[in-house]
């Protein structure tokens, strides 16, 4: 692939570079910029951010609905409409750092964020920050169904139960080492199992 931003952000940047299926024969590229390759064509374009985009940080998958792709970054919350080449906004949280994000199955976008978590409803682009005094922050989220958040505090982990409002902890005796879990390794599975990436292995 022949591109020299690609290359300057593969060899020199210090940026990592993310892959995720678009489509059947398209892969989107992405770091900081975004690019889509088709694997019929070998063709790589790049895609465009709206003008007011706040600041320049990289770009983490949140998921896909019958919309198109969503994405992250510090700040904003994107999404790229099939085969579309811009960008577009559904919103931005200002002044608080956007970690970690991920789908559940009512439509709702869950977010770990420095101020703790919050959940996103794209249909109206609002932020509702959720409040507790068992961790200032987090690092990690995977959603398991519609009534399980999982959330990976700076040290830790956690569950939120949204039908009820409530928190738990767990622990060593639970099976959850009091390790950081990683906002990238996440899985879920067709079971409704969420898997998370901590700096000891993977947990289920």
């Amino acid at each position: 692939i022949d591109d020299k931003h690609l290359s300057y952000t593969v060899r020199y940047s210090s940026r990592s570079v993310n892959l995720v299926n678009e489509a059947e024969a398209d892969i989107l590229m992405f770091s900081n910029r975004m690019w889509r390759y088709s694997c019929t064509s070998g063709n790589l374009t790049q895609i465009s951010f709206p003008e007011d985009r706040k600041g320049n940080s990289n770009l983490f998958h949140i998921g896909s609905t019958e919309e198109g792709t969503w994405f992250h970054d510090a700040h904003s919350i994107f999404l790229l409409p099939y085969g579309a080449s811009e960008l577009h906004i559904k919103g931005c949280t200002d002044n608080v750092n956007i970690r970690c994000g991920d789908f559940s199955d009512d439509g709702l976008i869950w977010l770990a964020t420095e101020e703790g978590i919050c959940r996103f409803n794209p249909k109206v682009g609002f932020f509702d920050f959720i409040k507790t005094a068992l961790f200032p922050s987090a690092g990690s989220i995977a959603c398991a169904g519609s009534s399980l958040v999982w959330v990976g505090p700076d040290v830790g982990l956690c569950a939120y139960l949204p039908d009820t409002g409530s928190f738990a902890m767990f622990g060593e005796s639970d099976g959850a080492p009091s390790i950081e879990y990683l906002n990238k390794p996440r899985m879920k599975t067709d079971k409704g199992e969420a898997y998370t990436g901590g700096v000891d292995g993977l947990l289920r």
